[in-house]
């Protein structure tokens, strides 16, 4: 298999690590969020996964009927080089 580079902020980086790190800090920011979120009375609906760079967290709290939602992703489509 041939290994993929892409290209981040005008470095050029193993892409298969680059995920690796991606998805590292997305599951750091899950758990913490979830804590926060539980602390204000907010419930866990769903997570999604759209891409291998962009993911979606959605919180909800019935007695505000508020939904908090976040997304984690790569602010730009990924260069390969």
């Amino acid at each position: 298999m041939k290994t993929k580079f892409v290209l981040v902020n005008h470095s050029i980086l193993d892409f298969e690590v680059y995920k690796e790190d991606f998805h590292a800090l997305a599951a750091a920011f899950k758990s913490e969020l979830f804590e926060v979120a539980t602390k204000y009375g907010f419930q866990l609906v769903k997570i999604g996964k759209y891409s291998d760079l962009r993911k979606r967290v959605v919180f909800y709290n019935k007695h505000l009927d508020m939904e908090a939602i976040v997304a984690i992703r790569k602010k730009w489509p990924p260069e390969f080089v």
